[in-house]
């Protein structure tokens, strides 16, 4: 496999594992790798049509000059646009009514969208283990009325 096509594999690999965060395991996804940068500086860029249940992704050169770690967080970000775009429609469909400028909309949902990305990049890392495990413990009652049990019957002895 070339260097290209490990790269290529690697990235979808993580789209794929990134499906039950976003509820996107049966959309159509495509990847397409871009030849030149843009002059925004994106190192990737997603385009998702919700009402035909379909995700592009565009890839520009400069994403494999940044470290692994900057690459994931990337297409986290992007992932995250699949939640904000519907809110940034909307805004442009009120932007008709002179309300607020494309300008405004863009930066509002990049907020939006980077708030999203370091919550979930956090939980993914592990660095939210209290989170984690209060979400282990909304689901899993039985378990963790064993298990404190068994701590409260070990205290005593």
């Amino acid at each position: 496999m070339t260097q290209n096509g490990k790269q290529t594999k690697k990235i979808q690999e993580l789209l794929e594992a990134l499906d039950w965060v976003f509820g996107t395991g049966f959309h159509e996804r495509c990847m397409v790798m871009k030849k030149e940068d843009i002059d925004s500086g994106y190192l990737a860029e997603i385009t998702y049509r919700k009402e035909y249940q379909d995700i592009e992704v565009a890839i520009y050169p400069s994403f494999f000059k940044e470290s692994l770690s900057k690459q994931r967080k990337t297409i986290l970000h992007e992932m995250c646009h699949v939640i904000t775009i519907p809110s940034k429609s909307a805004m442009h469909r009120l932007l008709g009514g002179k309300l607020v400028t494309s300008d405004q909309i863009h930066a509002i949902n990049e907020e939006e969208t980077s708030k999203i990305e370091n919550i979930f990049d956090s939980l993914l890392r592990g660095r939210m283990l209290f989170a984690r495990k209060a979400y282990a413990k909304y689901i899993d009652k039985p378990k963790v009325a064993k298990k404190v049990k068994q701590k409260n019957d070990k205290n005593k002895n």
